[in-house]
């Protein structure tokens, strides 16, 4: 058999990653809750918790139909990011106009969590 050959090794110093500080956690808010009446005739209210992590909101409507729920930067429905809530599902969608084929939920990520549409036909 032929000679083996290696060719001599380096190897740089390990140096340890350098220290940082623990994560500095915010201390936790206490929730806020309220429910507010939309409508004077009580067919549209919004209940809501407000946490310091995230926004519980129940939307109810009395009535058949879809309810939908939104902020915009100017107070206008146009440019606006809602949440719609139908038998199809609830999903957050991009409004680029007042068109129904303006809904855009593609340009949004969706980041909602334990959804529900619930109709009754009463």
């Amino acid at each position: 058999p032929a000679p083996v050959t290696t060719a001599p090794t380096t190897s740089a110093p390990v140096t340890p990653p350098p220290k940082t500080a623990a994560p500095v956690v915010p201390k936790s808010k206490p929730a806020c809750s309220k429910t507010v009446a939309i409508d004077d005739g009580g067919a549209l209210s919004l209940t809501y918790v407000l946490s310091s992590t995230a926004l519980t909101a129940t939307l109810t409507r009395t009535g058949t139909g879809f309810v939908g729920f939104g902020r915009s930067p100017d107070g206008m429905m146009v440019g606006s990011e809602v949440v719609i809530g139908n038998d199809q599902g609830v999903l957050k969608y991009f409004l680029g106009g007042k068109a129904v084929s303006l809904l855009d939920q593609t340009k949004l990520q969706q980041t909602l969590a334990d959804t529900n549409f619930m109709q009754n036909s009463t």
